[in-house]
C-alpha cells in the first residue's frame, strides 16, 4: 500500500506515510509526505546541513 501511494504520487527516496487500520481491517492512507520533518531543528535534516538540503530541493524543483 505504501509503495502504491508513493508510486502514484511520484515520490522517490525519503518520505513518510500515515495510515490507519479500522475495526474491519481496512487500511486508509491519511497522508503521504515527501519531506517529513523538514525544519532546521530536525535531526534528520540538520545532520546533512539544513541549508544545503533546502538548496538541493529547490534546485531539483527548478529542473523539473
Amino acid at each position: 500500500i505504501a509503495q502504491k501511494a508513493f508510486d502514484t504520487l511520484g515520490i522517490r527516496g525519503y518520505g513518510s506515510l500515515d495510515m490507519r487500520l479500522d475495526d474491519l481491517g481496512r487500511i486508509t492512507v491519511l497522508e503521504v509526505n515527501a519531506n517529513p520533518g523538514i525544519s532546521s531543528d530536525s535531526p534528520v535534516w540538520s545532520a546533512r546541513g539544513f541549508d544545503r538540503i533546502v538548496r538541493l530541493i529547490v534546485e531539483a524543483a527548478l529542473r523539473a
